[in-house]
């Protein structure tokens, strides 16, 4: 039997096994996988979806991405960042469809990759995000946020903070 958790209150349920690598008492004992270290079943918009829906998932969310999905197939993603630089150019912008400016090439993994080629192809890419798939369909996404959340949680492991009498 698995044991479902809640690692942040903004993510959905996933397996206790996979959680365990962002564990404090675990960080750095083992390489983390990719899918310890993800947003699982991340957020996503219809292709069709405006512009203006897309802000408002992310605003309500508090997030920055968004996977563009159209009948179960990953067209790309949108990030707040994409929008504000449309509304700025486009008068219409809140109508514009999601799939006519989302990036159609986003930076695309299996749930398999290891970590650090993950990372090293975020950083050559220079870009703050991963979709991670299995067999094709979205599973994941990884963030510099969570990058960020894990290096804080090994420097803790590594330098724990002195006890303050």
């Amino acid at each position: 039997m698995t044991a479902t958790i809640r690692l942040r209150d903004n993510v959905g349920p996933c397996e206790k096994s996979l959680a365990t690598a962002c564990e404090p008492e675990t960080i750095m004992e083992h390489m983390p996988t990719i899918m310890s270290v993800m947003t699982p079943f991340p957020h996503a918009i219809a292709g069709g979806r405006t512009l203006a829906d897309a802000r408002d998932m992310m605003t309500e969310r508090g997030i920055h991405h968004l996977p563009v999905i159209d009948d179960g197939t990953l067209l790309g993603i949108v990030s707040m960042r994409d929008i504000r630089v449309i509304s700025v150019q486009v008068e219409a912008w809140q109508e514009i469809e999601v799939k006519t400016i989302c990036a159609r090439k986003p930076y695309v993994v299996e749930h398999s990759t290891p970590l650090p080629e993950a990372v090293r192809g975020m950083a050559t890419r220079h870009l703050g995000t991963v979709l991670v798939t299995r067999a094709g369909k979205l599973v994941g996404i990884l963030t510099t946020t969570d990058l960020c959340r894990l290096l804080g949680q090994a420097l803790t492991r590594l330098y724990p903070p002195d006890d303050v009498a």
